[in-house]
């Protein structure tokens, strides 16, 4: 099946992403059922009912960002990362959503202490908001993807 493409220059970078797979990813992402997994969130984490659905909605944009993009792409959110520790517990409900979403496993790969020096979070933070923007056409939400709000972002990545 050919694929209809629309391209979107966004702060001089070119993306280019198939419209008809993009869809599909985001509305099996989006409606995949995982509030048993934010139950648990909610009560490991003590978080309101609000931020957890936030939390969910920005995991599982994250997740279709790296089923999109071949290349590894950092955590930035600690918030976001603690749900989606607690998602990989559910082995077979996070292998799921993979295989529908991804079509394949998306591993959780933590930086090592020298990883984490030699990151550069600032150009991180930029590629991740241009495939973001690019994707959902909104800017992420910054109380929740925040570089500046602590040092222990960018903490891990997905790997293929």
């Amino acid at each position: 099946m050919l694929f209809k493409k629309k391209i979107f220059i966004v702060m001089s970078v070119l993306f280019t992403i198939p419209i008809i797979a993009n869809n599909e990813i985001i509305h099996s992402a989006m409606n995949f059922p995982m509030q048993h997994v934010v139950n648990r969130y909610k009560k490991d984490y003590k978080v309101s009912d609000d931020l957890a659905k936030k939390h969910e909605i920005e995991l599982k944009r994250y997740l279709i960002l790296c089923s999109l993009y071949s290349d590894s792409l950092p955590m930035l959110s600690g918030e976001v990362d603690n749900l989606w520790h607690t998602f990989i517990l559910f082995t077979k409900d996070y292998e799921a959503f993979c295989k529908c979403v991804a079509h394949k496993y998306l591993h959780h790969v933590p930086f090592t202490e020298e990883e984490k020096l030699q990151n550069d979070v600032a150009s991180a933070y930029n590629e991740f908001v241009h495939k973001y923007l690019a994707v959902f056409h909104q800017v992420p939400s910054d109380k929740i993807w925040n570089i500046n709000k602590d040092n222990n972002s960018a903490l891990c990545a997905q790997q293929i």
